[in-house]
């Protein structure tokens, strides 16, 4: 399997071999699923899953996105794919968690950082592409370590 970029944050599938490919799963994403023909198309096929599952979740207004951990061990036969999401996305998901965490509106937090509501909208937009200033803002409003790798 090639060499992935490392991320701050990383979600764990659990798959098998079946009927001559790979099947997958993440415990915590309900419903995101697939299949891979084979090992080296495993990685791809599950980031774009998770990541697709993940940005429907960070779009869809208050939603609160499924943070990583295992909720069950592999069965038999299974096996863990660690898989990395991409930092603009670990951005948006955090920024939404720690605001949600809180019971804050969009407007809420855009007030405590004096930006507007679109300006904090836009950061949890994945393709938001925020500056490390405006970034740096929200975290520090926010009181919340903020994990960004780039590897």
């Amino acid at each position: 399997m090639p060499k992935q970029p490392k991320s701050a944050l990383e979600y764990v599938a659990l798959y098998q071999a079946k009927n001559r490919g790979f099947v997958f799963e993440f415990p915590e994403a309900p419903g995101c699923n697939g299949v891979a023909r084979n090992q080296d198309e495993l990685y791809a096929k599950a980031k774009t899953a998770i990541e697709g599952w993940l940005r429907k979740q960070v779009l869809e207004r208050n939603t609160l996105p499924a943070w990583p951990k295992m909720h069950r061990r592999p069965n038999a036969g299974e096996e863990q794919l660690h898989v990395h999401i991409s930092p603009s996305l670990t951005v948006a998901v955090q920024f939404r968690r720690a605001r949600l965490m809180r019971g804050w509106s969009q407007s809420e937090l855009a007030e405590r950082v004096g930006v507007s509501q679109q300006q904090i909208a836009k950061m949890e937009d994945p393709d938001g592409n925020p500056t490390f200033d405006s970034v740096a803002k929200i975290a520090l409003a926010l009181a919340e370590p903020l994990m960004v790798v780039f590897e």
